[in-house]
């Protein structure tokens, strides 16, 4: 007969939290990536322009575009792995108009047409970014755990 040794509880904890710690990095990671292959590209300066951080809001606007949104993913996610256990994760776009494409309020008729626009919302982005993405990454999450949500 063999003995095993209890593992103590404090182990089995950390090693529970770090799981936890990692599935919220992966969907916070999923949802921000969501987030921002979403965002309609013109010059590419509302994509460029989403940041993640803990506790406050950035209420930083880069004058640098990211139409292709390589570099604002990686920052995102260079973000995301720092963070701790715990820590209110925030993703924030301070250009004014990242809430005009977003619930698409735009003027209808347009002011100036440049095909970009129908009825006040993006061509690009008819249902938004953020809130799309919500209920994407909402909808695979119940899927996959169900009854636990």
């Amino acid at each position: 007969m063999s003995v095993t040794t209890p593992v103590p509880f404090d182990v089995i904890a950390q090693k529970l939290n770090r799981r936890v710690d990692d599935v919220v990095k992966t969907i916070a990671m999923e949802l921000f990536t969501s987030v921002i292959n979403k965002t309609p590209v013109d010059t590419g300066r509302l994509r460029g322009n989403w940041f993640v951080s803990t506790g406050s809001f950035v209420a930083y606007s880069p004058d640098a575009p990211d139409p292709s949104g390589d570099k604002t993913r990686r920052y995102m996610q260079q973000s995301v792995l720092r963070m701790k256990m715990g820590d209110k994760i925030l993703m924030t776009n301070s250009l004014p108009y990242a809430a005009v494409v977003e619930y698409g309020q735009y003027p209808n008729p347009p002011k100036k047409p440049t095909g970009k626009t129908a009825g006040g919302y993006s061509i690009q982005a008819p249902a938004g970014m953020v809130r799309v993405s919500v209920q994407e990454i909402t909808s695979q999450l119940a899927t996959k755990f169900g009854a636990m949500l």
